[in-house]
C-alpha cells in the first residue's frame, strides 16, 4: 500500500511540478518530501543572497516566492504543514523578512510589504530598546537577544557610534540619519535597509549583506566593506574615500557621484554598476569586474585598473590620466572623449573599442597606433578593427 501511494504521489508531482494540489497533497503526506522542500527553499535563499549575477538573484527570488506559495504560505488550508516546513527553514519569524526581501529583489514589492505588524512583538524597536542600544558599551561581544531577529527596526537618527551589531539580522531596518561611526556590523543582515545620510565612518561591515539597501549620501570613509554583498544597492553620492571594498559584490549597484578616492576595490564585482560621475582617483581596481558598467564622466586618474574586466563598459568623457590599464580587457568599450594621458595600456585588449576625435591617448605614438588600427564608423567616431584570423578573446597587437 505504501509503495502504491508513493507511486501515486510521484505521478501527481510530475504532472503538477510542485504547483498544483497534487504536489501539495504529496508534500502534506510525505515527510521525505518535506525535507526536499526545506532543501529547495534554503538553496533558493542562498542563491538569492549569493548570486552568480543579478539575473540569477532575480530568478532565485521569483522561484522562492513561487515555491513558498505552492507550499501553502499564507494559505489557510495548508497553514499547519506550511508552518512546519517554514519553521525548519526560517526560525524566529524570519520568513516574513525573507519574503519581503525576495519581493524586493524580484521587483514584486507591494504596498503590503511596507506595512508594519504591531502584533509581532519584534517588528518595531521601542524607544526603550533604542535607549538600550545607545547605552551599550562598544566592547559588548554580541547584540542583545531581542535584537538578533529584528524586522523593520526603526532607529532613525539614533546615536549608535561604536555599537556592536555583529551578526544581527536587521531586515528592512530604518537607520537613516543614524550615527554609527566605528560600529561593528560585520556579517550583519541589512537587506533592503535604509541607511541614507548615515555616518558609518570607520565602521566594520565586512561580509555584511546589504543587497537592495539605501546607502545614498552615507559617509563610509575608511569603512571595511570587504566581501560585503551590495548587489542593487543605492550608493549615490556616498562618501567611500579610503574604504575597503575588496571582493565586495556590487553588480547592478548605483554609485553615481560617489567619492571613492583611494578606495580598495581589488577583485570587486561591479558588472553593470552605475559609476557615472564617481571620483575614483588613486583607487585600486586591479582585477575588478566592470563589464557593462557605466563610467561616464568618471574620474579614474592614477587608478590601478590592471587586469580589470571592462568589456562593453562606457568610459565616455572619463578621466584616466596616469591610470594603469595593463592587461585590462576593454573589448567593445567606449572611450569617446576620454583622457588617457600618461596611462599604461601595455597588453590591454582594445579590440572593438570606440573612440572619438576628442579622445586623448597616452602619447603621440599611441595616438598613431590607434589611428592605424581603427576605421571611422561615423563623423569623428572611430572603432578598432578586429584582427583578421584572431579570436575575439585574443589580445590585439597592442603589446
Amino acid at each position: 500500500m505504501h509503495d502504491s501511494n508513493n507511486g501515486r504521489f510521484d505521478a501527481l508531482s510530475e504532472r503538477s511540478l510542485l504547483g498544483t494540489l497534487g504536489a501539495r497533497e504529496r508534500c502534506r503526506r510525505s515527510p521525505s518530501t518535506r525535507v526536499q522542500l526545506f532543501r529547495q527553499i534554503v538553496d533558493l535563499y542562498n542563491r538569492m543572497i549569493h548570486p552568480s549575477d543579478p539575473d540569477d538573484a532575480v530568478d532565485a527570488a521569483r522561484s522562492l516566492l513561487r515555491l513558498l506559495r505552492d507550499v501553502g504560505y499564507r494559505d489557510a488550508g495548508y497553514k499547519e504543514r506550511a508552518e512546519r516546513v517554514l519553521a525548519e527553514a526560517f526560525p524566529s519569524r524570519e520568513v516574513e523578512a525573507v519574503v519581503r526581501m525576495a519581493r524586493t529583489v524580484s521587483g514584486q514589492a507591494s504596498g503590503d510589504d511596507r506595512q508594519q505588524d504591531d502584533g509581532t512583538g519584534s517588528v518595531h524597536a521601542s524607544a526603550a530598546l533604542i535607549r538600550q542600544l545607545q547605552a551599550r558599551s562598544p566592547d559588548v561581544a554580541k547584540p542583545p537577544t531581542d535584537l538578533a531577529d529584528l524586522i523593520a527596526l526603526n532607529a532613525t537618527g539614533a546615536q549608535l557610534a561604536g555599537v556592536d551589531l555583529c551578526g544581527a539580522r536587521l531586515f528592512d531596518a530604518d537607520l537613516s540619519g543614524a550615527q554609527l561611526a566605528g560600529a561593528n556590523l560585520s556579517d550583519t543582515v541589512l537587506f533592503g535597509a535604509d541607511l541614507s545620510d548615515t555616518v558609518l565612518a570607520g565602521a566594520d561591515l565586512c561580509g555584511a549583506l546589504l543587497a537592495g539597501a539605501d546607502l545614498s549620501d552615507t559617509v563610509l570613509a575608511g569603512a571595511d566593506l570587504s566581501g560585503a554583498q551590495l548587489a542593487g544597492a543605492d550608493l549615490t553620492d556616498t562618501v567611500l574615500v579610503g574604504a575597503d571594498l575588496c571582493g565586495a559584490r556590487l553588480h547592478g549597484a548605483d554609485l553615481s557621484g560617489a567619492q571613492l578616492a583611494g578606495a580598495d576595490l581589488t577583485d570587486t564585482v561591479l558588472a553593470g554598476a552605475d559609476l557615472s560621475g564617481a571620483r575614483l582617483h588613486g583607487a585600486d581596481l586591479s582585477g575588478a569586474q566592470l563589464a557593462g558598467a557605466d563610467l561616464t564622466d568618471t574620474v579614474l586618474a592614477g587608478a590601478d585598473l590592471s587586469g580589470a574586466q571592462l568589456d562593453r563598459a562606457a568610459l565616455v568623457d572619463a578621466r584616466l590620466d596616469g591610470a594603469n590599464l595593463t592587461s585590462a580587457a576593454l573589448v567593445d568599450a567606449r572611450l569617446d572623449g576620454a583622457s588617457l594621458i600618461g596611462a599604461q595600456l601595455d597588453r590591454a585588449n582594445l579590440e572593438g573599442v570606440q573612440w572619438s576625435a576628442g579622445t586623448r591617448w597616452p602619447d603621440a605614438g599611441w595616438a598613431r597606433r590607434m589611428w592605424d588600427a581603427s576605421e571611422e564608423v561615423s563623423a569623428g567616431v572611430f572603432q578598432v578593427r578586429p584582427d583578421p584570423g584572431r579570436e575575439r578573446a585574443d589580445f590585439p597587437p597592442f603589446v
